[in-house]
């Protein structure tokens, strides 16, 4: 994620490739796995919506709903296995600062160029890279 992140915010437009059915499937296998891994299962979405040349309009309109059909899947695993501390009631502290957040980002997604656009995603590829790295 730190490499592809760096080359979108060093590159942030493509042509348009091919979309394959393999690839899609591909890319939805492995955010599914990252989903059900780290909660974070837009990266390989996005990286293929970006490699595509998909404008930031086509990206968000493939990125949304799997995102939504992704957690809506997982959190109702979570309901069905029932391992201790799913839903402890301090997680909904995060409630009130992501929905300010959401607001905000769509605020930039909306002022934004499809190539800025990128360039952010690229580089908030890169900071969630970094951040799944762990000193030895």
């Amino acid at each position: 994620m730190i490499t592809y992140g760096a080359f979108t915010a060093l590159k942030p437009t493509l042509r348009s490739g091919k979309n394959p059915l393999w690839g899609r499937i591909t890319v939805g296998a492995l955010g599914g796995i990252t989903g059900g891994l780290a909660a974070f299962p837009a990266a390989f979405v996005s990286m293929w919506c970006h490699v595509q040349g998909f404008d930031k309009h086509r990206a968000r309109a493939i990125i949304q709903p799997f995102i939504l059909v992704n957690q809506l899947l997982s959190l109702s695993l979570l309901m069905v296995l029932r391992p201790p501390e799913v839903m402890p009631l301090g997680l909904l502290f995060y409630a009130a600062p992501a929905v300010l957040g959401a607001y905000f980002g769509l605020m930039i997604f909306n002022r934004v160029d499809t190539a800025t656009f990128n360039r952010i995603v690229g580089l908030l590829l890169m900071a969630a890279g970094i951040g799944f790295v762990r000193p030895l």
